[in-house]
């Protein structure tokens, strides 16, 4: 059933909620965002935006993105891993990056080509998604175009807070009796208020430049409050491995070299990275801006741009503007 989520001008979207199945049974929510004026029937580039650690569709629902890619045409499907969202699972029920990867992704990439009707479709990731998509590359060709947006390909690059941070982390997410979910959702509902506050000053102002998750200059202070304050719990090993990885400045998912799975993929990959991300800044994607790259790359760079930012700021319209060519090309060859 649809429903009506935001206005955009003077369009209504709506979320037409729909839900696909894993092959180990799971069932994940695939929403498309839809508009209420007729397109034509034929086929047209479809996206599925992916979320990223803690997150849910809100992330870009709550932005322009959406919106953006809709008005040149495309269709715009927004996934949800399993535990997050609408694809909830049992409290007793427990998932890791490679449930992720191995079920979840295919399933959610499966179910939008079905709906679009299209062979192949264009996967933005943002952050956790990233890395899923970037994975994924080594695995199966289904992609138009990888779009990498604030993802850490080297997570820990040019960051010693996030690496320091991580080895208490890491532990923690293995403490005994393991708990079946971190509380990210209670974390950042905490600090959604200061975090999204325009004009900030004193102790406050000091946590927004320190965590650099969000910048309310460059978004709209209102939906990224929202974007925090509705995160979801998150699966321990999920961090664990995450926080290995940047230990260890290891780009590695479930064994998968991230590095080479990018420096060999022939489609298109664009990177979205802001300056003053403290997890993904423009080092941690370095391995693109390598030589010997099989495919086209393109890298945007935010100024003064941080984590959240990345998928919902005010550079939404110059950056699809931009990479809107960039993503088509495929289509063009």
């Amino acid at each position: 059933m649809a429903e009506a989520v935001h206005l955009r001008g003077a369009e209504t979207l709506f979320e037409d909620v729909q839900f696909v199945r894993t092959r180990d049974g799971r069932d994940l929510a695939l929403v498309e965002v839809v508009g209420d004026r007729a397109r034509e029937a034929s086929p047209r580039p479809a996206f599925l935006l992916l979320h990223g650690f803690a997150q849910n569709r809100l992330a870009f629902t709550l932005g322009p993105l959406p919106r953006l890619l809709i008005d040149r045409g495309a269709r715009v499907f927004l996934g949800e891993l399993r535990g997050h969202g609408d694809s909830k699972l049992p409290p007793d029920d427990v998932w890791s990056m490679a449930d992720h990867l191995d079920f979840d992704c295919p399933a959610l990439i499966r179910g939008t080509c079905e709906r679009a009707g299209v062979p192949r479709i264009h996967l933005v990731g943002h952050s956790m998604g990233g890395l899923l998509g970037s994975a994924l590359l080594a695995r199966q060709t289904r992609f138009e175009s990888l779009t990498l947006a604030a993802t850490p390909l080297v997570l820990g690059a040019a960051r010693p807070l996030v690496r320091l941070a991580s080895l208490v982390l890491g532990p923690f997410a293995t403490f005994a009796p393991r708990p079946k979910r971190i509380p990210m959702d209670h974390f950042l509902r905490v600090l959604s208020n200061p975090l999204a506050a325009a004009d900030a000053r004193g102790v406050v102002r000091a946590l927004q430049r320190v965590t650099r998750l969000a910048n309310p200059e460059l978004a709209a202070p209102a939906a990224m409050r929202e974007i925090l304050a509705h995160a979801d719990p998150e699966s321990p090993a999920v961090m664990e491995e995450l926080a290995k990885n940047a230990v260890l400045l290891r780009p590695r998912l479930c064994e998968i070299d991230l590095v080479d799975a990018v420096r060999s993929a022939e489609c298109p990959i664009a990177a979205i990275a802001g300056s003053r991300d403290i997890f993904a800044p423009r080092a941690a994607i370095a391995p693109l801006e390598r030589p010997g790259q099989r495919g086209p790359r393109e890298i945007v760079e935010v100024e003064g741009g941080t984590h959240v930012d990345a998928i919902m700021g005010h550079h939404l319209p110059a950056t699809v503007e931009h990479l809107w060519p960039f993503w088509m090309q495929t289509a063009k060859a």
